[in-house]
């Protein structure tokens, strides 16, 4: 039997609050839905670090423009893990971007720059770095 992963944790949760707050079932007292909330916290900070295997899923993609060829749908910036296709020995991590043109979708550098062949893994990048002010 397989158990369910963070993100359907994530949305058991928030239903289980949701449904609390609108229907009066199952009664959390304040410190239950504070712990409920810190569960989500930190499943979606595992999430957020997470090597995801683009077999479960793919980053989420907005509209990036209108291509010659159809709508042009782009994700943020991700980090893949791959394997190069025709060495197989040689592993590699890039940060790129997960792109869909009228649903073909394929991994690219940058927009209209080199696509990338053998993803198997993505994971979003961490917050950037901000240098933290002297006072």
């Amino acid at each position: 039997m397989q158990g369910i992963n963070n993100r359907e944790s994530i949305d058991i949760i928030c239903q289980m609050l949701k449904d609390n707050d609108e229907d009066g079932g199952v009664e959390f007292g304040n410190k239950d839905k504070e712990a409920l909330k810190v569960a989500i916290s930190a499943l979606e900070k595992q999430e957020q670090t997470r090597w995801i295997p683009v077999t479960e899923r793919l980053p989420e993609v907005h509209e990036a423009g209108d291509s010659f060829s159809g709508l042009y749908m782009q994700s943020n910036p991700v980090l893949v893990y791959g394997i190069d296709e025709y060495s197989k020995d040689a592993q590699f991590h890039v940060v790129t971007y997960c792109d869909d043109l009228d649903g073909y979708t394929y991994w690219s550098t940058e927009p209209d720059a080199l696509t990338v062949n053998g993803v198997k893994a993505w994971r979003p990048l961490p917050e950037p770095y901000t240098e933290k002010k002297n006072d």
